[in-house]
């Protein structure tokens, strides 16, 4: 239903009620088979409501999984993950339900545009619109321990959840991540995470993201950024050494067409630095030596100086525990 007045979109009342009873069944089926029929009726609805909360893309590829082995095996039995993608469904029929802002569905100009770049040592990023900057040295024994295309989403993660931090958003607003990652862009879109092995952190990291995204009645969309283009960004994420003054002088004397006015790089939050921490750290791949650091040479310029000794991590590191709720 659409509200012309109040331009909403929303479940109807009935589909609600229905589609909410239905996945109270197969909650209350845990360890019995399904059949393939209802489970395909099922995740047909659900891509129902998808269609006005893109963020459930992220949570249908089990469930599709599921179909797949339904209808090999005459019926499956869902899963502890899949389990839980439907209990957080029936979250997600209660904002379908409740109306999805129309302007969050449309093409737009987005309120936030974030870049973000990761090395195997450094994540970092910028808001277009904030001058705000940030960059989060990997303490040296949690190095190797995650691919670079992990690294990738949690950096457009970490850029999104600084900004909702600090700008405490209104209803209806929107971010833009700008990566050079191909596999980052499509991940901020929807995922098909596996729950076990090195995936189990992706899936843990979406679901972090995208209730925090939905709580806030906000969207985040993805575009990929050429990463030859992609200098500020990358020299922030390569650069151990310049402390952050030096490296605010550098990026503005050397690229001032690419930042916008009051460009400075600044420590992350805490409760920013400790989430990323417990992320890298979450299901560790076997220990790999680091990656050799690479830089794209910066082009001549007197900012800023080079002579500094090696800058010092402020990053506060803890053992892999949850996060608190926000």
């Amino acid at each position: 239903m659409i509200d012309t007045r109040r331009l909403l979109i929303s479940l109807p009342t009935d589909k609600f009620t229905a589609w909410t009873a239905d996945i109270n069944n197969f909650l209350l089926s845990k360890g019995r088979r399904v059949k393939l029929r209802t489970l395909e009726t099922m995740v047909g609805r659900l891509q129902h409501v998808a269609n006005i909360m893109v963020q459930g893309y992220h949570f249908l590829g089990r469930l599709r999984s599921a179909v797949i082995r339904a209808d090999k095996f005459k019926g499956t039995r869902l899963s502890s993950e899949e389990m839980k993608d439907l209990v957080l469904w029936k979250d997600f029929l209660v904002i379908a339900h409740t109306g999805i802002d129309l302007n969050l569905l449309t093409t737009r100009e987005p309120n936030n545009v974030l870049r973000t770049d990761a090395c195997e040592h450094n994540l970092c990023g910028y808001s277009l619109k904030t001058s705000r900057a940030w960059r989060c040295e990997i303490p040296l024994h949690l190095r190797g321990r995650k691919l670079i295309n992990f690294l990738e989403f949690l950096a457009c993660l970490v850029g999104n959840m600084l900004s909702i931090e600090e700008d405490d958003p209104a209803a209806g607003y929107c971010y833009l991540s700008a990566t050079d990652n191909t596999s980052a862009m499509g991940w901020l879109r929807k995922s098909n995470f596996v729950s076990d092995g090195n995936h189990a952190a992706h899936l843990g990291l979406a679901r972090e993201f995208i209730s925090e995204i939905l709580r806030r009645a906000s969207m985040s969309y993805s575009q990929w950024f050429a990463g030859e283009g992609n200098w500020v960004a990358d020299l922030l994420s390569r650069d151990l050494v310049s402390s952050d003054h030096e490296i605010t002088t550098i990026i503005n004397s050397h690229f001032p067409s690419q930042v916008p006015k009051n460009f400075k790089v600044s420590p992350l939050p805490a409760k920013i630095s400790f989430l990323l921490s417990y992320w890298v750290q979450l299901r560790t791949l076997p220990r790999r030596s680091p990656a050799k650091r690479t830089a794209k040479p910066t082009p001549p310029g007197d900012g800023g100086s080079r002579s500094s000794s090696r800058r010092t991590s402020s990053t506060p590191t803890a053992e892999a525990t949850p996060p608190s709720a926000p």
